[in-house]
């Protein structure tokens, strides 16, 4: 079988015309009268119809054959474009999953950058001024009692902060 269905005994030597669409059939007779006159090679994509009548997309190329400086005759080659239709369909399909994926994980990035800053990074720096406060009260000498409240403070901070961390984690897993 060769393209469309087709027995090659009943496509050899026919007239490439007779396989294409009607639709395209008048352009497919101007490109190959170019051919001829002007030596040029063509490239169409076109419609043909297949054994049982049904349009397909194929893709028709040709090339002169010249003899003393005049075309004689020409190769026309004829590839159906069907597998490789649904590849690119294919494709498109996966670049679009794709993108969805990228822009889902680029929301999550933020979210996740958005509760790090509001939440994780404050009660860090909370805690962070609680320990500058005792130590700048220990350096003054300051009662130990108020370094303690501020020590107490600063871990309160931690733990929230490592709480915070947990949250999140469990959160974007």
């Amino acid at each position: 079988q060769v393209g469309a269905g087709f027995d090659p005994g009943g496509v050899l030597g026919r007239w490439i015309v007779d396989f294409v669409h009607p639709s395209d059939a008048p352009r497919l007779r101007a490109e190959y009268g170019r051919l001829f006159s002007a030596g040029t090679a063509i490239a169409l994509d076109m419609l043909a119809i297949d054994d049982r009548g049904t349009p397909v997309p194929f893709s028709v190329r040709g090339a002169p054959v010249v003899e003393g400086g005049r075309v004689v005759a020409a190769v026309l080659t004829a590839h159906d474009q069907r597998r490789r239709l649904a590849d690119e369909a294919a494709l498109r399909a996966e670049r679009a999953a794709l993108r969805a994926l990228l822009e889902t994980l680029e929301r999550e990035r933020r979210v996740i950058s958005y509760e790090i800053h509001d939440g994780l990074a404050q009660s860090l720096a909370s805690a962070a001024l609680h320990l500058d406060a005792c130590a700048h009260g220990l350096a003054a000498g300051a009662p130990v009692a108020a370094s303690r409240k501020e020590v107490a403070a600063a871990r309160q901070g931690v733990g929230a902060a490592l709480e915070e961390a947990r949250q999140i984690g469990r959160a974007h897993v």
